[in-house]
């Protein structure tokens, strides 16, 4: 069998994410969505904030509000969040 691998060098790169097409991943579309009316994406927008890590510093007055939400797995996403957050940062409770 042969294998062609030409022209594999030459590969396009690899577009940078924008706030236009990757949205979730820039902390200020899903620090709004920390107010949603469904628990299902005030959930996920607080998993995204805390994925970013101290990129996501701005967000944590508004996931502390969310350790109150009437939703348990919003309260403990928002948790962990605080927490990864918190960690990177160097911030403690």
């Amino acid at each position: 069998m042969i294998l062609v691998t030409a022209g594999c060098d030459r590969l396009p790169k690899a577009a940078e994410p924008t706030l236009e097409t990757t949205p979730w991943l820039f902390p200020g579309p899903n620090i709004e969505l920390l107010t949603a009316r469904d628990f299902k994406v005030r959930a996920v927008a607080a998993r995204n904030l805390g994925n970013m890590g101290a990129k996501a510093e701005a967000a944590i007055p508004e996931l502390e509000k969310l350790l109150e939400d009437k939703h348990p797995k919003v309260r403990e996403i928002a948790a962990i969040a605080l927490e990864k957050i918190r960690a990177e940062v160097g911030e403690s409770d």
